[in-house]
């Protein structure tokens, strides 16, 4: 955010991340990957996962994330500046895309899934931002403490 600029609910997200890490509630990276998506969401850079970012049909599940405008591909589309993403991963980044901070304790996410919402998640951010944001590098920095 710019300085001085107010986002009080992004501000909850991360107030609930520390509570979530406070306490131990759950793993560490799910928690990176959430706030990552409410962080994009609320800069103006969150994913739409109502239709297809092509045609704009309504979609409700998909193996490719389009890296331009940050959604989903129907099957219909050409996939072109896409990346693949698999089924379980595209639940997971829709359910933490569409739901707040108070319910992401509540899904296990393998760890294939966790190496691609990092990929995707990570490429959107460094496309977007000048630089990693800072509550981002400290995500990072209890994830290397915690292994």
């Amino acid at each position: 955010m710019e300085n001085e600029e107010v986002n009080s609910e992004l501000f909850k997200d991360f107030v609930s991340a520390f509570y979530f890490i406070k306490n131990d509630v759950m793993d560490i990276e799910v928690l990176a990957r959430a706030f990552e998506t409410k962080l994009l969401k609320a800069t103006g850079y969150g994913l739409n996962f109502q239709q297809c970012v092509r045609c704009r049909k309504k979609i409700t599940i998909s193996n490719n994330i389009d890296l331009q405008s940050y959604g989903p591909i129907c099957k219909d589309c050409e996939k072109v500046n896409s990346i693949y993403i698999s089924n379980p991963t595209y639940n997971t980044l829709k359910f933490l895309n569409n739901f707040g901070m108070d319910k992401i304790n509540r899904i296990v996410v393998s760890k294939a899934s966790k190496l691609e919402l990092y990929k995707i998640l990570s490429f959107i951010i460094s496309q977007n931002y000048t630089r990693k944001p800072k509550s981002l590098e400290m995500f990072d920095h209890l994830r290397e403490y915690n292994n």
